[in-house]
């Protein structure tokens, strides 16, 4: 007789992944498995406890076999993160989705999936499912795409007309133009990077997005000062990689303006020599990472939300606070 396995998927970020590997999930199962997907959000500071029971309700109103949550957050079990944490004699586990990475996360989830489902099926004992050597910063990277960071530059509207504004206006300055010409690569290079740095530092003091430790625990994710390093670091890599984004799109604009409007003749007679693509990309570059400290003010103009909802840490109090409405 064939067997119910479900999926207690996160609508947050890995619905639309588990909806694309479904239908080969059960060719790959040992035995004869049906797979079932339902939608559940997992709200940070549930405990593991919580999300078992939980997902034990579900599969005795399904009449599912067996049941796995797949979560966005890391889980942390005795001070260890790990892949997944399993009752066998239960047949529920929850499975943290980034600690897989972001790269081919389709075949990672699949394989996860039925090496989890294998492990429900051959014990009676709580186990978890370690992070292999390298695991801690595949788990970063994998909050880091889940945070998809390249959203934050539609989010940025407010700052992203600052930076333009301001970029457009340093182009039109001959001051400008003598300084970026004195600058080294080297020294343009520190400029970019100097202004990104801003940018973020500026988002993450104005919106409130640096997590401090608290008292150290475990559950669906883990507490203290492990919870609070895991989090900065996708919300600093998750800001610096919309940052980046939006540098780039500015610097595409800013070069085909220069080249548009700023006559060869005109810039040649100010700097004193004759100029070519390289002096005209210094100058965008510099211009530009002047335009996104520029944006940078912009950017307390934007709605706090919008802004917010790409930090790891504030998305998840977010949820937390929300469910005890949802759930009554």
């Amino acid at each position: 007789m064939p067997k119910t396995l479900g999926l207690v998927v996160d609508p947050v970020v890995v619905a639309e992944t588990v909806e694309r590997i479904g239908p080969s999930l059960a060719d790959r199962l040992s035995g004869d498995w049906h797979v079932r997907l339902e939608e559940q959000a997992f709200p940070a500071g549930h405990e593991l406890s919580e999300l078992s029971e939980r997902a034990k309700e579900l599969a005795g109103e399904h009449g599912w076999d067996a049941v796995i949550g797949l979560t966005d957050l890391p889980i942390v079990v005795d001070g260890q993160i790990v892949l997944a944490d399993l009752s066998p004699a239960e047949r529920v586990a929850v499975l943290s989705v980034p600690a897989l990475g972001p790269l081919m996360l389709e075949r990672r989830l699949r394989s996860a999936v039925v090496r989890v489902a294998a492990r429900l099926q051959d014990g009676d004992h709580r186990r978890v499912v370690p992070i292999d050597r390298g695991g801690h910063a595949r788990l970063v990277l994998g909050m880091v795409a889940a945070n998809h960071p390249f959203r934050l530059v539609r989010h940025l509207t407010s700052a992203g007309a600052a930076a333009l504004a301001t970029t457009a206006i340093a182009l039109m300055n001959s001051n400008v133009w003598l300084l970026s010409d004195r600058l080294a690569p080297p020294r343009l290079a520190a400029a970019t990077i100097l202004s990104i740095a801003i940018m973020v530092s500026w988002l993450i003091v104005r919106y409130g997005l640096w997590e401090s430790g608290d008292e150290e625990g475990e559950g669906i994710l883990p507490a203290g000062r492990k919870r609070a390093a895991l989090f900065n670091a996708a919300t600093l890599l998750t800001l610096a990689a919309g940052v980046i984004a939006l540098y780039v799109l500015l610097l595409v604009v800013a070069l085909a303006s220069a080249a548009l409007v700023i006559e060869g003749s005109v810039f040649a007679s100010t700097l004193g020599h004759a100029v070519g693509v390289g002096d005209y990309l210094g100058l965008v570059v510099f211009a530009t990472s002047i335009g996104i400290v520029g944006g940078a003010l912009g950017s307390g103009f934007e709605s706090q939300d919008a802004v917010r909802r790409v930090a790891f840490g504030v998305r998840e109090r977010h949820r937390r606070d929300e469910a005890p409405a949802e759930s009554g």
